[in-house]
């Protein structure tokens, strides 16, 4: 071996560590988004708690607006189901992005396992 790898070990090298960053950035956002999902759960189990006359406030911007528990509570469970979705989103993301890098790991061994090892 002369010590400088093929061109084409390179590139497969160069695409799965693309591969990784991209697994990475996924599974960086599917944990936000998890954390912003058991805040809001949280949250929500709070609200629900409290008596149904208790004077609310919601924040819109930089203005604070008087409101009902009814609407906090609608509010929150609305959000709650987009934060679901996007948690499902990111972990079939996530699972395309974990197989994509396995084949990738796969191809190099194939290929060029007599060379990488």
């Amino acid at each position: 071996m002369s010590g400088e790898l093929p061109p084409e070990l390179k590139q497969e090298l160069a695409r799965l560590q693309t591969a990784l960053q991209k697994l990475q950035m996924i599974e960086s956002q599917l944990q936000q988004v998890i954390m912003q999902q058991k805040e809001t759960e949280f949250t929500l189990n709070e609200v629900k708690k409290l008596k149904d006359d208790v004077e609310m406030f919601r924040m819109v911007g930089s203005i604070m607006f008087k409101t009902t528990k009814e609407e906090v509570v609608k509010k929150l469970e609305e959000e709650l189901e987009l934060l679901e979705l996007r948690v499902k989103t990111l972990r079939n993301q996530r699972e395309r992005a974990a197989k994509e890098v396995q084949e990738i790991r796969d191809r190099i061994k194939t290929e060029f396992g007599d060379i990488i090892q």
